[in-house]
């Protein structure tokens, strides 16, 4: 999304105040969206993150 917003910007096409709200809106809804999904307790050591 804020990739989107910087080619509209660079562009220079304006956007109605409610697709940028809209569009800060999925950003932060992403990023919460990731911390949530965060695991709660440290990984294994030796785990190098690769499932088979």
């Amino acid at each position: 999304m804020p990739a989107l917003v910087v080619v509209l910007v660079a562009a220079g096409v304006s956007i109605p105040s409610w697709a940028g709200l809209l569009l800060a809106a999925a950003f932060v809804g992403g990023f919460l969206y990731l911390v949530v999904r965060l695991p709660g307790s440290p990984r294994d050591p030796w785990d190098d993150g690769a499932v088979l």
